[in-house]
């Protein structure tokens, strides 16, 4: 069962007793149909209307209490810490994975799809039952956590230890662990929301919550169901209807007499055109037959379709025949014409061919003779042989000219006549049918279809050309038209008698109309007389019976009208438990918040840290806040921070949260990305220091391996070793199989230590160096705690940092000049890293010949190493831890405590020169 019905449970069992018995019927049915309601929303009336049906299906059989809808579930789950996690077909768990939750910390890293969101959503799964992003998804829960590769799911099963030390698998629990899960995108989304009205900044603080989908809830709810719950007025309807009938009807039988007398005068008016027919049934005989055939219609119909078929023939086609065959003989005579003077030139066309060759064989060589090869003309160009060939052929060809046009005018002439032959031969076609149509018959014995077989003929061959055949058939065509003339006045004639016949038909199927709705009036107002008068007998005890449904009508209106109230008051109720859920989840914890949010912001100027905060108690207030340089200004926090401070207070909410509602453990989702980078260390350091949180379990994922590296050196070796587990998702080595590594580390005196073992001594150097690094650091930041004031060091003009053992030596000093009894171990120690009153720095110098020395061949004294490693430890191990009494800082070092004055009178000037 998911959160928001949970939640919508804590409504129920915080408002039912207040609720009219409408509210409680309605608050009923939602819960019984939750899932089908809340997958609805406002959007065109969706869920009111659904609202409004199951009102109108169930009013009469609704149960006045839900059953077990007070569950109890804000009872104390006996869970005093998680053992492990079980997870198999679950999301990206293909196969089986065990994985160790058993200690104080368990820190989880890995990239983006190692499987890293699928562990978390199996956590969140096996604590809540639900997830979110399923919800925001709309993804149905057992198809959004089925593995892909084996399309089948699971349950994950964790594993815990109750308040007895005993071993039992966890039940799911939503009230009980919600809070114990804190979100990225919570945070991210309390930092964004505008805070400019009331409902927006109530939105805040319930996203800060989780309870986004809770309110999204809500706000889907219609307004009002008024159009959807609408009044039944059917009965009420029905009888002005049915009485309107009657009334209708008993006017209908009045008039019957008159509509037949109508009707009659109708019939004599058809009548009155068909003198020899006295009745409906004579007419009807005669339009349509005895039988429905034969009749008067039928015959005038075939009539009119005979006369149809009749249609004129077309005098152009007469024409154009002529043209054509007057132009094939024309074209004829001056072929053969053309023929006769051409063969007169026979012989001299002959001689063409070779006179032409000799003019073109000039080209080759104008003065040699093409014959005999003698040379034409000598240098003074006179001749020098009889006669000059070329000058001979050029005259020769001249003379042919006329022949050659003649030739020319022979070939043009013989394409036109077959154009000509084709056309004709095309428009025979039409003419034969013509012939046919009015019955054209020669007297000269003239046959046109050997006319037609002789011009297709032509049309290949025009050599059996019959010049006497063309002109009979001119005259014919001379016969045809005339023909067509008498034969197209003919059919004007016909067209005239087919007009007169269409107007008497046109007529008579009018009349026949007529007389056919006359016949069915009759036929209605009969069967309408004998209907009406059962209607009258039947109609007072319909009556009766409809008054009494109409006032039951009235009543359940009235029902109706008491549910519409109702449910606007219902959801009254729900938006005002909506915006005081957050104020009640923030109530008690405003102390524990100023606390946690001036630990985070512990390296902030002194005057930008809180001195008060007060959270709201209604909707309508702001969060104040006042800095400890003007504790008595009240500002609204929302106005005056960044972005990035504001995230810190709403991790500080949820922090409290956790603490006041004794949560036994926290898991931290990704929270680091939402927080910016001046803030991460800070918080490592309250994850790992303080005491209200380290006394819980701590599970805390990242895709960020620096931060879990930062969270890790938080660790001595030894502490480590008891009380961090380290998850580590790797690179899936084969498709669909998460790889998980539980033994990787990144606090560097334990891999320093394991490099040591190995003899990998410039490895374990390397981490060495490093951890002087981040000791170095957390001693400064120990001091300025403890003593609050600043330290002073030169910076590295290259690189703008101090170097660390600029920064040990400095730290020694002042250490020294503080003459605090506890911290003479811890000076001690850090002087022997760097041997601070000898000449040389044997084992600093040997820590950074291990971090810079390019030749990994060379040789380290291991007696030396492992000093200098038991010394860093023990500086690890004398690192204070800060804690809180009575609104005043106090710092315990190694049982030494020390009260500092109220952070109102330390001086906004105070702060760090540099920051490491």
């Amino acid at each position: 069962m998911n959160k928001i019905f949970n939640q919508y449970k804590y409504f129920l069992d915080e408002n039912y007793e207040k609720m009219d018995i409408f509210e409680k019927r309605i608050s009923s049915l939602i819960y019984e149909n939750f899932e089908e309601i809340k997958g609805l929303s406002s959007n065109q009336g969706k869920r009111g209307k659904k609202v409004a049906d199951l009102i109108d299906k169930n009013k009469n059989n609704i149960k006045l209490k839900p059953e077990n809808i007070n569950l109890g579930l804000k009872e104390r789950v006996g869970i005093f810490r998680l053992k492990n996690i079980q997870i198999k077909n679950f999301r990206g768990f293909s196969e089986e994975v065990d994985i160790d939750l058993s200690k104080n910390f368990t820190f989880v890293y890995g990239p983006n799809g190692t499987g890293k969101s699928s562990f978390c959503e199996a956590l969140e799964y096996s604590l809540l039952g639900s997830i979110e992003e399923s919800l925001m998804k709309k993804i149905p829960l057992d198809q959004y956590i089925k593995n892909v590769y084996t399309d089948t799911s699971n349950d994950p099963v964790i594993y815990c230890f109750n308040e007895k030390n005993e071993t039992e698998v966890l039940q799911k629990n939503n009230e009980m662990f919600s809070f114990c899960f804190i979100e990225r995108n919570r945070i991210e989304k309390f930092s964004r929301i505008s805070a400019d009205t009331p409902n927006l900044k109530q939105q805040r603080l319930s996203s800060l919550f989780g309870l986004d989908e809770w309110n999204n809830f809500v706000k889907n709810f219609n307004s009002e169901i008024t159009n959807y719950l609408v009044d039944s007025n059917a009965d009420e309807r029905l009888y002005t209807k049915e009485k309107n009938t009657f009334d209708i009807d008993i006017g209908f039988l009045s008039s019957i007499d008159k509509q037949v007398s109508q009707y009659d005068d109708r019939v004599k008016k058809v009548l009155k055109n068909y003198h020899e027919f006295k009745k409906i049934s004579e007419f009807m005989n005669f339009a349509e037959g005895p039988s429905g055939e034969n009749g008067r219609i039928q015959v005038l119909t075939d009539l009119i379709r005979e006369k149809m078929q009749i249609k004129k023939e077309s005098k152009e086609m007469v024409s154009q025949l002529t043209e054509k065959s007057n132009s094939i003989i024309k074209l004829n005579e001056q072929i053969i014409s053309n023929v006769k003077e051409l063969s007169e030139f026979k012989e001299k066309m002959s001689l063409k061919i070779f006179y032409q060759q000799i003019i073109n064989m000039k080209s080759s060589d104008k003065n040699i003779c093409p014959a005999c090869h003698s040379v034409l003309y000598d240098e003074n160009q006179h001749l020098c042989v009889p006669t000059d060939p070329y000058n001979d052929a050029k005259q020769y060809l001249s003379k042919l000219h006329k022949a050659i046009s003649l030739e020319e005018a022979v070939k043009s002439d013989k394409t036109l006549f077959s154009k000509e032959v084709i056309s004709l031969n095309k428009i025979m076609r039409t003419l034969l049918n013509s012939i046919k149509v009015i019955d054209y018959k020669s007297n000269n014995d003239f046959n046109f279809m050997d006319f037609s077989s002789f011009v297709e003929d032509l049309t290949t061959n025009n050599k059996n050309f019959s010049k006497e055949l063309f002109e009979s058939f001119n005259v014919e065509l001379v016969l045809i038209d005339e023909k067509i003339g008498l034969h197209n006045k003919k059919v004007d004639n016909v067209e005239l008698d087919k007009k007169v016949l269409e107007e008497e038909l046109l007529k008579l199927k009018k009349d026949k109309k007529e007389i056919e709705e006359i016949k069915m009036g009759y036929k209605i107002l009969k069967k309408s007389e004998t209907e009406k008068n059962i209607k009258l007998e039947e109609f007072q005890k319909k009556l009766d019976q409809l008054k009494e449904r109409s006032e039951m009508e009235v009543q359940e209106n009235a029902i109706n009208n008491e549910y519409r109230m109702a449910y606007k008051r219902l959801l009254i109720k729900l938006e005002e438990y909506s915006q005081q859920l957050p104020i009640q989840l923030v109530s008690s914890l405003e102390s524990k918040t100023l606390e946690i949010y001036n630990e985070i912001n512990n390296n902030d100027l002194v005057g930008e840290q809180f001195e008060s905060i007060k959270l709201p108690n209604n909707p309508n207030e702001k969060i104040l806040i006042s800095f400890n340089n003007n504790p008595k200004k009240k500002l609204d926090a929302l106005l005056v921070l960044s972005e990035g401070h504001i995230r810190c207070l709403g991790l500080s909410i949820l922090l409290a949260k956790i603490i006041h509602d004794d949560l036994p453990f926290i898991i931290f989702d990704d929270v680091v990305n939402a927080i910016d980078d001046e803030h991460r260390t800070t918080i490592a350091k309250l994850i790992t220091s303080h005491e209200e949180i380290i006394s819980k379990q701590c599970i805390i994922t990242t895709h960020g391996n620096n931060y879990i590296e930062t969270l890790e050196n938080e660790f001595s070796p030894q502490s480590y070793k008891e009380k961090v587990s380290r998850v580590t998702f790797k690179k899936p080595l084969e498709q669909g199989k998460i790889h998980v590594d539980g033994t990787k580390t990144n606090n560097l005196l334990i891999k320093a230590q394991n490099y040591f073992e190995d003899y990998d001594f410039s490895n374990c150097l390397t981490c060495c160096r490093k951890s002087a690094e981040n000791l170095s650091e957390q001693v400064w930041n120990t001091y300025y705690k403890f003593f609050r004031k600043p330290i002073k060091i030169k910076l590295d003009r290259k690189s703008s940092y101090a170097q660390a053992k600029d920064v040990f030596d400095v730290l020694i000093s002042e250490l020294s000049k503080s003459k605090v009894s506890a911290f003479e171990n811890l000076v001690g120690l850090m002087k022997e890293v760097v041997e601070h009153d000898k000449k040389t720095h044997i084992l600093w110098n040997i820590m950074n010949s291990g971090t810079h020395h390019s030749n990994r061949d060379f040789e380290f004294d291991s007696i030396q190493i492992n000093e200098l490693l038991s010394l860093l430890n023990d500086i690890n191990n004398e690192i204070s831890i800060e804690i809180n009494v009575n609104g005043s800082s106090v710092l315990t070092y190694k049982g030494e405590r020390q009260v500092l004055q109220s952070k109102s009178e330390i001086l906004y000037s105070q702060q760090k020169d540099t920051v490491l």
